[in-house]
């Protein structure tokens, strides 16, 4: 049965990390790339996306999540990466589910940016989509947790590629712009998403 994720779960994972020398450690570390276990073959397929094209199963998390952080630039605010058993308490996500995983998150706990890449092991693909949907929606119905970052939470997204799975909340907004109405702030925070997709589809599609 899926829990929810509220305040303590967060505060907890913010803890844990803050305590460790964050590796990531099926993700990004001294060895991006290699699989939880350490041992097996690689997927390297990628499976297909939702319009049939062809997903490249050879590219890494890491490298995703590099490009992404350079395209957004000091717009780019996590800087908190999160350990396995973060990515358990807060997600839901066993680590023996992924291949490679990379979590960020800002340190500060008022901030929600957040950029979340996993490949996942092809047999339990549908198991971490399923917990990153159930998180997302326990967040955006959690209005009183983030009330100032509603619009920013509204407009963020789950990405699913093959086998890879992305959560993405990034981005910000010019003082005048955060004046601007809920309709058009969680528009234009879409568009501030769609810099990180686009950096996605065009390092995985084929």
């Amino acid at each position: 049965m899926r829990k929810h994720f509220g305040w303590k779960n967060r505060v907890l994972a913010c803890v844990l990390s803050a305590a460790m020398i964050f590796t990531a450690a099926c993700g990004k570390g001294d060895n991006a790339g290699d699989s939880v276990s350490g041992t097996g073959d690689q997927n390297t397929t990628g499976g297909t996306d939702e319009s049939g094209s062809s997903v490249d199963g050879t590219v890494t998390i890491d490298s995703i999540y590099q490009a992404v952080k350079e395209a957004y630039g000091e717009e780019y605010m996590p800087d908190m990466q999160l350990s396995e058993e973060d990515l358990q308490v807060l997600y839901g996500i066993e680590p023996d589910w992924c291949e490679e995983f990379v979590a960020e998150v800002p340190m500060m706990s008022a901030h929600v940016d957040t950029f979340l890449g996993i490949k996942a092991k092809p047999e339990h693909l549908s198991e971490v989509s399923d917990a990153v949907n159930a998180y997302v929606q326990n967040l955006k119905e959690d209005t009183m947790q983030y009330p100032s970052n509603l619009n920013k939470i509204a407009a963020s997204s789950v990405v699913t590629m093959g086998d890879y799975v992305f959560y993405i909340m990034l981005g910000m907004l010019t003082s005048e712009q955060e004046e601007l109405d809920e309709a058009e702030q969680v528009q234009l925070y879409e568009e501030r998403n769609q810099v990180a997709i686009d950096v996605i589809e065009g390092m995985l599609l084929k």
